[in-house]
């Protein structure tokens, strides 16, 4: 497998699907572009432009100035086809044009994350133990919520969480809740940062 090919399959893994994960696609996406010689398709400056006086495509000819735009063009596009969700490329299935792909993309996506924020902390503050009465379906869907959180673009300290999940949690369980929060205490004394490790740990003991 050569090395580009590993980079577009390490890429497609992570593929875009709205405003919540465009940042990190994009900038994925860049490298392997620039890797493979063809970021300036996209932005659609330099070589990268689409000649002015094209020709017909029956008369291809690769080593005219057409010619390899269109080589170069089929490479950028199919590096965004191939990394695009069923949305994104709902997007751009208008264009052949890698640039023209390009700017559809971050028309749709970029800049939007306000929305998708604002709706994820919404659905993560109306969490609440008394609506699920079980620990392990609580956690899962309280991880849940805090990666819609994470992968909208905001992030935010482990004590937020943490402090979060006692809150909701204490009712049901105060001797383990009393326990955690001497520990956090503990550890605020001793200037040592709880963590998201913390917070797995906390949601294991309380399963065990």
């Amino acid at each position: 497998m050569t090395e580009s090919s590993t980079t577009l399959n390490w890429i497609a893994s992570d593929k875009l699907n709205d405003s919540g994960n465009y940042s990190t696609w994009k900038n994925l996406v860049k490298q392997a572009l620039i890797n493979a010689c063809v970021y300036h398709f996209v932005l659609g400056k330099g070589k990268g432009q689409k000649p002015t006086t094209t020709s017909n495509d029956e008369d291809y000819d690769e080593d005219s100035e057409y010619g390899k735009w269109l080589k170069g063009n089929a490479k950028a596009y199919i590096i965004l086809h191939q990394t695009c969700g069923i949305d994104a490329m709902r997007t751009i299935k208008s264009t052949d044009n890698a640039a023209e792909a390009w700017t559809l993309l971050r028309n749709r996506y970029e800049g939007k994350g306000f929305f998708l924020i604002e709706q994820s902390l919404d659905e993560f503050m109306a969490l609440s133990y008394e609506k699920s009465k079980d620990i392990a379906t609580f956690n899962a869907l309280f991880k849940e919520l805090k990666t819609k959180i994470q992968n909208a673009g905001l992030d935010l300290p482990a004590i937020f969480y943490i402090l979060h999940y006692l809150r909701w949690v204490a009712p049901s369980f105060p001797t383990w809740a009393g326990r955690q929060r001497s520990v956090l205490r503990t550890m605020s004394i001793l200037k040592d940062m709880p963590t998201d490790t913390t917070l797995d740990d906390m949601m294991a003991d309380l399963i065990d």
